[in-house]
């Protein structure tokens, strides 16, 4: 969705799995601050993509310095660069999971905070799926994903045949 893409997908350059930490990274902003990083089309964003730093004074205070450190990490601009790029323990090392129980989650120990009931949870799926769906279904959001199947980029530079892996 647009606001969510990662630099290097709207560019159509080729790119792995830091793209989802970008995507990690613009979810856990929307969730703190409640609101959107990025409100425009995506080919404007890029420009302001590229020089992204949050500043402390834009997320709230309960969430702490090692959080919008997190954050910074996730939203550089070059994927090489990019926290978790060299590995999942980057992100699992970083000082906002400094008391976080990795091997409780792994074993399947731990309760979530909070456990939707039934209830809501039949009342939430309609109109959400349906929401989600119109949004996906946009054209001006279709257009991005043109040239691209799942797992492979189509580029002006590859044949008709050919095909460069992500």
């Amino acid at each position: 969705a647009p606001g969510y893409t990662s630099p290097e997908v709207i560019q159509k350059k080729p790119h792995a799995f830091p793209v989802d930490f970008y995507g990690l990274g613009i979810t856990l902003y929307e969730a703190a601050t409640l609101e959107a990083l990025f409100t425009d089309d995506n080919e404007k964003n890029i420009k302001l993509m590229e020089n992204l730093a949050l500043h402390r004074a834009n997320i709230p205070a309960r969430f702490g310095d090692a959080f919008v450190d997190f954050l910074n990490g996730l939203l550089k601009f070059d994927p090489k660069q990019r926290l978790g790029s060299k590995g999942i323990n980057e992100l699992k090392n970083h000082a906002w999971f400094k008391d976080f129980d990795w091997r409780a989650l792994e074993k399947g120990d731990l309760q979530p905070p909070y456990v939707p009931s039934i209830e809501e949870k039949q009342e939430f799926r309609p109109k959400q799926r349906m929401e989600n769906y119109k949004q996906i279904r946009r054209a001006s959001l279709q257009k991005i994903f043109q040239g691209y199947q799942y797992g492979i980029a189509v580029t002006e530079n590859s044949k008709k045949s050919e095909h460069n892996m992500i």
